[in-house]
């Protein structure tokens, strides 16, 4: 990433005044740092002592990390961070590092910032974005696809659980950011499969660097072609030892929804399906679990169960990002001592990107909460966005209470926490979201 870097203190009788640049050559106008200087004189809050802007300038981002003095009469300080727009840096990591290396900075007398800076600023920013990669394996019509849709590009399940898309050919490559992450997730053709795993050339370009690969196989096809999966499963983990990929498989036994429908349609009792429900996802699970060491998630698209798949997604990327294991961690932390109740997070995209879950949560009441927040969310965005209001309380008839908190982070790909509970008072889960909200923006920012 090419970057750099100007100090520049401000005092009333001899204005702005540049004390050094990193690199040397580094140019900014005056046009420029009086604008950066100005927006944050329009800003400032007058109890606190630091405040942090980005501008886009032309090709660059420009970061500003603004020190005042709490005593007008003396100088005020900043740190402008420049970079190159079109390398696309991860705002969410680089925006902690330039907050983090500008208070080490102002931290050390004025003498000593120069050679810290130099002896450094390298070593803090050079290091480029981290990057993963995810292959998603299967055969035609498992849901490879609208499972990366729904997951990465806030589709709705909904539309693929009443139309088909179009199959995907060869490999099909998208290139995510997900929190501290650029995210690669590699997409394949269900038809070309075979092909995929016995073409060297193909196999290659797909396994290649890939940090976890999915297999994908749908509840339909394990009832009819059990030794076949298990097959192409073995297969797949040959593949990794013999060519010595460092990776890890996980297995997603997909459209779980189908387990009833197949079996009874809508005639039996719900005790009834639900019983048989889970004695064939145990089913399943012990078949796996007595040929394989591997982890198997139970997914689907239909409403009532989709909490499963975030949940999966949430577990493996959580492996890959330390944010998102981060963001998790923090819902968790507090979640976690409540009686049923739940908390999730969302991004600018609505999509789910943590969510936890008591125990003792009545599942049967999710798919309600998930598509009544979704109704809400719009409506309560744009009350944000007009009204400037902290968060929305609502009292189901359902026996629910729901809160959603808007978070600060914009910015950073990060929009609502939303805690519902089965068990809390009104004034307890304000509390929960309240306190779960500022010890988020603590740590993720500082204004």
């Amino acid at each position: 990433m090419s970057f750099c870097l100007i100090l520049l203190n401000w005092e009333r009788e001899r204005g702005i005044k540049i004390d050094f640049t990193y690199p040397e050559s580094v140019n900014l106008t005056k046009e420029i740092i009086d604008k950066i200087y100005a927006t944050h004189t329009f800003l400032q809050d007058e109890t606190k002592n630091e405040e942090f802007i980005e501008i886009d300038h032309k090709d660059q981002i420009i970061m500003s990390y603004f020190k005042k003095s709490m005593d007008p009469e003396e100088e005020h300080e900043l740190l402008i961070f420049l970079t190159l727009a079109n390398e696309k840096p991860e705002y969410f990591n680089l925006k902690l590092k330039v907050i983090s290396f500008a208070r080490n900075v102002f931290n050390i007398s004025k003498e000593e910032r120069k050679d810290y800076v130099i002896n450094n600023i390298e070593a803090k920013f050079s290091k480029e974005t981290q990057k993963k990669k995810i292959l998603i394996l299967g055969r035609a019509s498992t849901g490879k696809t609208s499972i990366k849709k729904v997951i990465f590009e806030g589709k709705n399940p909904q539309e693929f659980l009443e139309e088909s898309i179009e199959p995907t050919r060869g490999v099909s490559p998208s290139i995510y950011s997900w929190f501290d992450l650029t995210l690669g997730f590699f997409d394949t053709s269900g038809q070309e499969l075979d092909v995929l795993l016995s073409d060297d050339q193909i196999l290659s370009t797909a396994f290649e660097n890939s940090d976890y690969i999915i297999y994908v196989f749908d509840y339909i096809i394990w009832n009819s072609q059990q030794q076949e999966i298990i097959n192409e499963i073995n297969n797949i983990l040959r593949i990794i030892k013999t060519k010595s990929y460092n990776m890890k498989l996980i297995l997603f036994c997909h459209k779980i929804d189908l387990i009833k429908k197949q079996k009874y349609g809508s005639k039996a009792s719900q005790q009834i399906m639900d019983k048989y429900f889970q004695l064939q996802i145990s089913g399943i699970r012990h078949k796996i679990e007595e040929n394989f060491n591997l982890p198997i998630y139970f997914t689907s698209l239909y409403p009532k169960l989709i909490y499963n798949l975030y949940t999966a997604f949430c577990d493996i990327l959580g492996k890959l990002s330390r944010q998102s294991l981060n963001i998790k961690s923090l819902i968790e932390g507090t979640i976690i001592n409540f009686s049923k109740t739940m908390g999730f997070i969302t991004n600018t995209k609505n999509n789910i990107v943590a969510q936890v879950i008591s125990e003792d949560f009545n599942i049967e009441l999710l798919n309600y909460a998930h598509n009544l927040t979704a109704q809400l969310n719009q409506t309560f965005l744009d009350m944000v966005e007009n009204d400037n209001i902290n968060y929305f309380l609502l009292s189901s008839y359902k026996g629910l209470t729901i809160i959603m908190k808007h978070l600060n982070l914009k910015e950073l790909n990060i929009m609502n926490l939303i805690c519902i509970s089965e068990t809390l008072t009104n004034d307890e889960i304000v509390d929960l979201a309240m306190q779960s909200g500022i010890h988020i923006e603590n740590i993720y920012t500082y204004y």
